[in-house]
């Protein structure tokens, strides 16, 4: 199946687009395949979010970081964006496994690559720990099946491997998208200019939301969590010793730097893309300016992961290079790579497991680095009202 294509930098706009190149459909306007950052426009845009779990059996915890718009509703991202592509799709869910199986052999039969909702735990090359299992959602595409393993479309340059029962385990594990399928069946025409003035009109509006979970509010609380030691959900009061502190870093850094393309993981370059293309294509010339300004928050967005696992504390820089490696491993060479990744994980949950332990700063240092990271926040949580507040002009 050499002729398939993989890879990409979100998982939602990246299926959409593979899906789309798999059928031979291009974009009117460029008569090439669609890309992801006018597909990202087109759905919408982006979006904040920020939630710390605590896995208290595991003693350990782990930050999500949401960049994309309805980040925690994937749905709801996705239909918008095929409506506005005139994309006809059909949602395949059901309790039933034996069913869920039914469904997916016969997209596979119709030569359709849907897209299957899963736990992220049960995919190997992820390098997720206990605690996460059944506690982060994630998509992937499913490209075919040879034998009895079925070939997967996740992010890399080449594909993934995984069996029928690990794929059906993890399709069933969270309740919430279980056995959930999308099929894209036909494509219409789409007027790409009103697709795209939709989305963007969808963005200013969704960003206008004050809420503090899921709106640019998100990231002053955050800062303010991060920077206080006395409120109850304050990290200088999770972390008081230092345990479970390493993780929650790994994991900042790895929403920003290890999703698809190292530093893209915030999203904002790729609309930064996007809206060099608006600026022409909707003859709105401001546009071009608001492109410089989410532009530049990518960078700050980047600058914030490596100031979590900074290169003049020795050891967490040492877990940020064994990061990379793991994830460049994959990237580069799929499923191929598993086994040169596995071996740089075992050393960096060795490394771990060694900085749970003892966490290389002293409580008055982790107060100050805290307080320096909460500083980038507020810094970007600015940048990103300035943003948006641009983008609403521009489009007015």
């Amino acid at each position: 199946m050499s002729d398939w294509t993989y890879g990409g930098l979100h998982p939602y706009t990246a299926g959409v687009r593979n899906a789309l190149i798999d059928r031979g459909e291009v974009a009117a306007h460029t008569g090439e395949p669609w890309d992801e950052a006018t597909l990202l426009a087109i759905a919408g845009g982006l979006g904040v979010g920020c939630v710390l779990w605590e896995f208290e059996r595991h003693k350990t915890t782990f930050l999500t970081l949401g960049f994309r718009k309805d980040w925690h509703y994937p749905r709801r991202f996705l239909e918008p964006l095929c409506d506005r592509l005139g994309a006809q799709v059909e949602w395949l869910e059901t309790q039933s496994e034996t069913a869920a199986v039914r469904h997916l052999d016969a997209c596979l039969a119709r030569g359709h690559t849907p897209l299957a909702w899963v736990d992220a735990w049960h995919l190997p090359w992820h390098f997720l720990g206990d605690a996460a299992e059944g506690c982060i959602s994630h998509v992937v595409r499913i490209r075919g099946k040879v034998g009895r393993a079925y070939g997967i479309d996740d992010l890399a340059a080449l594909d993934f491997e995984l069996d029928e029962a690990r794929l059906a385990a993890a399709r069933a594990r969270i309740p919430s998208f279980k056995h959930r399928l999308m099929v894209i069946t036909e494509v219409g025409e789409c007027d790409v200019v009103a697709a795209l003035d939709a989305g963007l009109r969808a963005q200013v509006v969704h960003l206008s939301s004050d809420s503090e979970s899921f709106g640019l509010a998100a990231l002053s609380r955050w800062a303010g969590r991060m920077r206080d030691p006395r409120h109850p959900r304050g990290w200088g009061r999770i972390f008081e010793h230092g345990t479970g502190l390493f993780g929650t870093l790994a994991s900042l850094y790895g929403a920003i730097e290890l999703a698809g393309e190292p530093g893209q993981g915030s999203l904002r370059g790729l609309y930064a893309d996007a809206l060099e293309e608006c600026a022409l294509l909707l003859r709105r010339p401001m546009l071009q300016d608001v492109a410089l300004m989410y532009r530049e928050l990518s960078w700050m967005w980047q600058d914030l992961g490596k100031a979590a696992l900074p290169e003049d504390v020795a050891a967490l820089h040492a877990a940020r290079q064994l990061l990379d490696a793991r994830h460049a491993a994959v990237r580069e060479r799929g499923g191929d790579a598993l086994a040169q990744a596995s071996e740089i994980d075992g050393t960096l949950r060795s490394h771990a497991r060694q900085l749970d332990v003892e966490f290389p700063l002293t409580q008055d240092e982790r107060e100050d680095f805290l307080a320096e990271l909460a500083g980038r926040v507020d810094e970007l949580a600015d940048a990103e009202h300035d943003a948006h507040a641009a983008l609403a002009r521009a489009m007015a």
